[in-house]
């Protein structure tokens, strides 16, 4: 509505005018307290609780870019109208905790934990507050936010330290401002020494409960809340946001961001009790659903693994890497090593499907294999005997190799990266996903069978435990070879991986979601 014509709909109702030296008339002051423009409020709740000039109730648009008051109709309002907000309670709703998860941090074991969470309006206070008992959260540590999407959520990150290893901890995430914070969850510390065995669980490419990962989804609930195990290492592709326009139907609309939050959301039951341990997979490189593509503020601000990046705090710094796409960190008696397979190393995927745009350069433009080989030498083996590296991608795989069962294309060009590095320095496993299926090896090296036994081999043992459940799908076994180093390999079963370790063995299992039944397990000895 132009402004002389709100002037004349004033006059018809008999208000009183004065005069502007620009020729246009003004409603009298007192009118103008009692009716402001909607942009005038600076919050969503004094927004959200007033009315325009007009008469129809101011809205807030809570996206990033925007995060401001607008009147109804104005063409200045970047939100949809399911996301705009016009009543104070949802105001209230918004800034509540969502997606709440955790994951290690500290460089000594069991004295820090990262808390994350998300937020659909701006948090000017993000807080944890947490203690040894349930009902005095009295420590409380100030979080910082950050976004990646200007049409997006918020990320909240607090990073707890100087906790006490093997303790249990109580603790809430939220708004100190606002008052508004989650339920109550738990967590205990890593032990600082294998006083008693460790259990984790290892899962990867795993996508919506919808999208066949709903037994696998459930089980690590279950087992959470029963203490089955300590921590779940989580091998990349997480959600499969990238391609869900495929499987939900929504080739026109954006369902990137609705995917991730909603996964985020299932797991939660877990990952709030649970450590999460991550690292990046091909489908957290960018969003390459036709409303991306059609969008180059959506190509820029979902591409080189943006969400991912923004979402999970690793123990990067800790660990003396220089991007959240790598790290390690120690749980007795293991030594744990998180590898960018995608990325930052010699001939690496490009995972890119968009034009003018690629993927990398974690690594200040150099590689993070040089990293591997420094960080492996500083490995104290009577503190952690065995050494575990876990990328997303796998070098051994019966249907990624040739018809000798020497490592192809992707697994070779990571074949030439890590092998030597991971055998000098006597890495007993390397975990992997990427496969839709359960594989598993003998020792081998150079594509040879080093040894029938798992009583301490000189080379280290590959399993592939990429059945997480996911829309894509159980990969074709069609084109399987039957290579020398091969022993197990499943394409039939949703599931994922159990270890128990103590300081001269561990033994690997693989079950079978739906039935919470073993398919597969070894045990390997010093």
């Amino acid at each position: 509505m132009t402004r002389p014509m709100m002037i004349l709909m004033m006059l018809a109702g008999g208000l009183s005018l004065g005069t502007l030296a620009n020729g246009y008339e003004r409603v009298d002051s007192a009118l103008e307290l009692r009716s402001p423009d909607c942009d005038s409020f600076t919050t969503c709740d004094e927004c959200a609780g007033s009315t325009s000039w007009s008469g129809t109730a101011c809205r807030w648009c809570p996206y990033p870019k925007d995060n401001s008051c607008h009147a109804y109709g104005s063409l200045a309002n970047p939100c949809s109208s399911d996301d705009q907000v016009t009543s104070v309670d949802t105001c209230v709703a918004k800034v509540v905790p969502k997606q709440v998860h955790i994951a290690m941090a500290g460089e000594s074991v069991g004295t820090g934990m990262s808390v994350m969470w998300q937020t659909y309006l701006q948090s000017d206070s993000p807080v944890v507050r947490y203690g040894i008992s349930s009902t005095d959260l009295s420590l409380t540590k100030n979080g910082s936010s950050n976004w990646y999407y200007e049409e997006g959520s918020y990320n909240h990150l607090a990073v707890l330290s100087g906790l006490s290893p093997g303790t249990t901890y109580y603790y809430q995430a939220g708004d100190a401002s606002l008052e508004s914070y989650s339920e109550t969850f738990s967590f205990t510390t890593p032990k600082a020494t294998a006083t008693e065995p460790l259990k984790f669980a290892v899962v990867g490419d795993m996508g919506r409960a919808q999208f066949e990962s709903g037994d696998v989804i459930s089980s690590l609930a279950s087992h959470a809340k029963s203490d089955a195990y300590d921590f779940l290492w989580f091998l990349g592709d997480i959600g499969y946001a990238d391609d869900s326009f495929i499987h939900s139907g929504a080739y026109v609309q954006f369902d990137y961001e609705i995917a991730y939050n909603e996964f985020m959301e299932q797991i939660e039951p877990f990952a709030a009790i649970k450590p999460v341990m991550v690292l990046p997979g091909n489908h957290e490189a960018e969003c390459h659903s036709p409303n991306c593509q059609l969008s180059s503020t959506k190509v820029h601000q979902l591409s080189n693994f943006s969400a991912y990046v923004h979402r999970f705090r690793m123990p990067y710094d800790e660990s003396g890497a220089t991007s959240n796409m790598w790290y390690s960190f120690d749980v007795p008696p293991i030594h744990f090593v998180n590898i960018d397979t995608e990325t930052d190393y010699k001939n690496a995927p490009n995972d890119s499907y968009t034009p003018f745009t690629s993927n990398g350069n974690f690594a200040n433009g150099g590689s993070w294999t040089e990293w591997l080989e420094a960080d492996l030498d500083k490995v104290d083996r009577s503190h952690t005997p065995f050494v575990f590296v876990g990328g997303h991608r796998p070098i051994y795989s019966v249907t990624s190799c040739d018809s000798n069962g020497n490592p192809a294309d992707d697994s070779a060009n990571l074949q030439a990266a890590i092998e030597d590095i991971m055998y000098s320095h006597e890495v007993d496993v390397y975990f992997a996903g990427h496969k839709h299926s359960y594989e598993r090896s003998y020792p081998v090296y150079k594509a040879a069978k080093e040894s029938d036994s798992y009583d301490a081999p000189r080379a280290p043992v590959h399993v592939v435990t990429g059945a997480g459940g996911c829309d894509e799908g159980h990969d074709d076994d069609s084109k399987a070879v039957n290579a020398s180093w091969h022993v197990m390999h499943d394409t039939s079963r949703w599931g994922y991986g159990m270890i128990v370790a103590d300081e001269t063995s561990f033994t690997w299992t693989q079950y079978d979601a739906a039935t919470d039944t073993a398919i597969d397990t070894f045990t390997l000895k010093h």
